[in-house]
C-alpha cells in the first residue's frame, strides 16, 4: 500500500556550502509539499515568520479546491475544513469575524498540514500543551501564557468547522475533537463601592499608595471615555461584551441601536437571526438613559476627518471598537484597586445578582438579561430574598424534631 502524503509541512533546510566549506545559501525554512518545495524567505530563527507563510499557503492552495468532495482513500486536510467553515460560516459582525479568523490563523499554525484523519485525542492534548506554552500578544509581562479555556475555544472552532463538512461531504468516520476541562463559572460580582470605585478609574481618578486621590490628564480620561460608556451600559442592561460595543446611535440592521425616544436598546439588528445568546430589546434605566441622551448630544456635536458623524455609542475617538474592550479596561480596573478575575464579563454578572438582590422576578429578571428563566434561577437564585423561604420556614415551625 503506497504511504499517505504528509501534505504541506515545514523543513528546516541548512545552509549550502561550497568545497571550500564557505556558505553559499543561508539556511532557511522552506515548504515541502510532495515533490514541490517552496522557500518562505524566512531563516532558522524566524520559525513564526515561517508558520505564517505556511499558512498563507495552505489558504492559497485549498482556496481552489475546498468543498470538493474526496475520493476513496483520498486525504481531508484540516487546512481546507478550516478554509471552507472560515469562508462560509463566519459571522456577520465584524468583530465578531476578527476572533474567528484568529482562531482559526492558530488553529493552522499546529494543525494546518495534519488531515482529519489525525484528529484524536492524544493530538488534541498535544495542541493544548503546545497553545498554552505561547505567550500572550498584549500581555504586559512575558510569564503570562494563554490560558486552557482559550485553546479550549480554537478546539471548538475545529470541531464547528469538520461537522460543517461532513454535512456536506460525509466523511468515512465523523472525529471526535477532545476538549479540555472548561474553566470555572464565575461567581465574582461588583458591589456598590467596587462599581463606583471602576467607574471613578473610568473617569480618571485614582489613589496612590498614601491614598490620596489624584485626577489622570485630560488625554489620559479622553482614552478612557469609552470604557465609561462601557461599564454604565454593562452594569444597568447586564448586555453582552460585543453586543455593546456594536451598538448605533440609530436604527440598523447589522447591529443593536438605541432608541432614545422610547428609551429602548434594540441587541440587534433588523437584519440579525436569533442566536442562543439571546438579544432581546431592553427597557432603559431613567439613569442610564439621561446618560445616553447627554453622550449623544456630545457626539452629535463632534465630527470626524472627512465631515462624517460618530455612529456608534462606544468609540474610541469617533472610532468604533473594531475588537473587544482589553487594554483600556485592564488599566482601569488597576487604578480602582481590583484584581485580575474582574473581567468585563463581571458587568453582565453583577446586573444578574443585582437584579436577584432586588427581588425582581425571575422570568422578567431573565428577559432583561436575554437568558431562561431556568439559566437565571441555576445562576442567581441564590441571592434572591426569596431563595428557599419556604424551605427555611418548614424546618422553622411548631412540630419540627
Amino acid at each position: 500500500m503506497p504511504q499517505r502524503s504528509k501534505g504541506p509541512r515545514l523543513y528546516e533546510r541548512p545552509p549550502r556550502r561550497d568545497q571550500s566549506g564557505k556558505i553559499t545559501h543561508a539556511g532557511v525554512w522552506v515548504i515541502r509539499d510532495g515533490p514541490i518545495t517552496v522557500s518562505t524567505g524566512c531563516g532558522p530563527d524566524d520559525k513564526l515568520g515561517a508558520e505564517r507563510a505556511l499558512t498563507s499557503y495552505l489558504a492559497k492552495k485549498f482556496s481552489e479546491v475546498k468543498g470538493q468532495p474526496r475520493g476513496p482513500g483520498e486525504a481531508v486536510y484540516i487546512a481546507e475544513v478550516l478554509s471552507l467553515y472560515g469562508s462560509e460560516a463566519a459571522p456577520k459582525k465584524e468583530g465578531d469575524r476578527r476572533i474567528l479568523s484568529a482562531r482559526i490563523d492558530k488553529l493552522l499554525e499546529w494543525w494546518g498540514d495534519k488531515a482529519v484523519a489525525d484528529v484524536r485525542r492524544t493530538t488534541c492534548r498535544d495542541y493544548v500543551a503546545w497553545r498554552t506554552k505561547q505567550r500572550i500578544r498584549h500581555a504586559k509581562t512575558s510569564t503570562r501564557t494563554v490560558s486552557q479555556p482559550t485553546a479550549r475555544r480554537e478546539l471548538v472552532v475545529l470541531s464547528a468547522a469538520i461537522n460543517y463538512w461532513h454535512a456536506e461531504h460525509p466523511l468515512p468516520a465523523l472525529p471526535v475533537v477532545w476538549l479540555p476541562e472548561d474553566s470555572k463559572p464565575r461567581h465574582t460580582f461588583l458591589d456598590r463601592g467596587q462599581a463606583a470605585k471602576l467607574l471613578a478609574a473610568a473617569l480618571g481618578f485614582y489613589r496612590d499608595k498614601t491614598g490620596t486621590i489624584y485626577r489622570r490628564g485630560k488625554s489620559a480620561r479622553a482614552n478612557r471615555a469609552h470604557i465609561a460608556r462601557f461599564i454604565l451600559i454593562g452594569l444597568y442592561t447586564g448586555t453582552r461584551h460585543s453586543a455593546m460595543t456594536s451598538l448605533t446611535w440609530g436604527p440598523s440592521a447589522s447591529s443593536g441601536w438605541i432608541d432614545l425616544q422610547r428609551g429602548v436598546m434594540h441587541r440587534r439588528g433588523a437584519e440579525e437571526s436569533e442566536t442562543k445568546k439571546r438579544r432581546p430589546p431592553v427597557r432603559l434605566q431613567q439613569r442610564l438613559l439621561a446618560h445616553l441622551r447627554r453622550w449623544d448630544r456630545i457626539d452629535s456635536a463632534m465630527r470626524l476627518e472627512g465631515g462624517g458623524g460618530i455612529t456608534h455609542v462606544i468609540h474610541h475617538g469617533g472610532v468604533p471598537i473594531a475588537s473587544k474592550v482589553r487594554t483600556g479596561w485592564e488599566g482601569v480596573r488597576d487604578d480602582a484597586g481590583l484584581g485580575k478575575e474582574f473581567v468585563p464579563h463581571i458587568l453582565r454578572h453583577t446586573c444578574g445578582t443585582w437584579l436577584a438582590q432586588r427581588g425582581v422576578e425571575v422570568w422578567e429578571a431573565a428577559g432583561y438579561l436575554g437568558m431562561t428563566a431556568a439559566m437565571f434561577e441555576r445562576v442567581y437564585g441564590h441571592h434572591h430574598p426569596d431563595f428557599q423561604t419556604t424551605a427555611s420556614k418548614a424546618l422553622s415551625g411548631p412540630g419540627r424534631r
